[in-house]
């Protein structure tokens, strides 16, 4: 009996998933040409003092510290490919992807301008102006959208009572078979 229990024991050990109570989340965006983000625990807390490495082929590029409310920024970012890695201390690591194509297709610079014609209030349409006009858009699009990404990342995070039910009912299955094996060999 005492091999049994050592077996199951064994086991259940090797099936057992890492703790989630203190699992941390990076989550991350970019504003204009900046890359701007935030890392928090599973259950909401914000992670203060983290290390934030900005990644590149697995290459370090930049680094910072989240603030005293668990955000960071990296400014004036070139487009491209980049991976946040949150380290927490003590295990606690996390990464997010940030692809190329959420960056601004163009950046504006102070010396665009839009003419107007002021008797009539025409826009002189060119090339220039549509261009500006796009990154305005994309720029208040991705800002509209991020606290949704952001809202969903967390929804994600937390653990909630179907997951706690389904671990019970995972718990009772168990010892059901291990109670239906028990009586067939009696």
């Amino acid at each position: 009996m005492s091999k049994f229990v050592c077996l199951a024991m064994l086991i259940f050990l090797c099936l057992m998933n890492t703790a989630q109570a203190h699992r941390i989340k990076v989550f991350a965006w970019v504003d204009g040409t900046n890359i701007v983000g935030e890392v928090y625990f599973a259950g909401g807390g914000k992670a203060k003092g983290a290390k934030i490495d900005l990644l590149v082929d697995k290459r370090v590029v930049a680094n910072t510290n989240t603030d005293d409310v668990g955000e960071f920024s990296f400014k004036q970012m070139e487009a491209g490919d980049y991976q946040v890695k949150a380290n927490a201390g003590q295990g606690h690591v996390a990464t997010f992807a940030i692809a190329s194509s959420e960056f601004p297709t163009k950046s504006i610079s102070r010396s665009d301008s839009i003419e107007l014609k002021l008797p009539e209030l025409e826009v002189v349409q060119s090339n220039h102006n549509v261009d500006r006009c796009q990154i305005l858009y994309e720029a208040a699009m991705s800002k509209a959208i991020q606290p949704l990404r952001n809202q969903l990342d967390q929804y994600e995070a937390n653990i909630r009572w179907h997951d706690v039910l389904g671990g019970l009912g995972y718990i009772c299955g168990l010892f059901g078979l291990w109670s239906l094996m028990r009586t067939r060999r009696e």
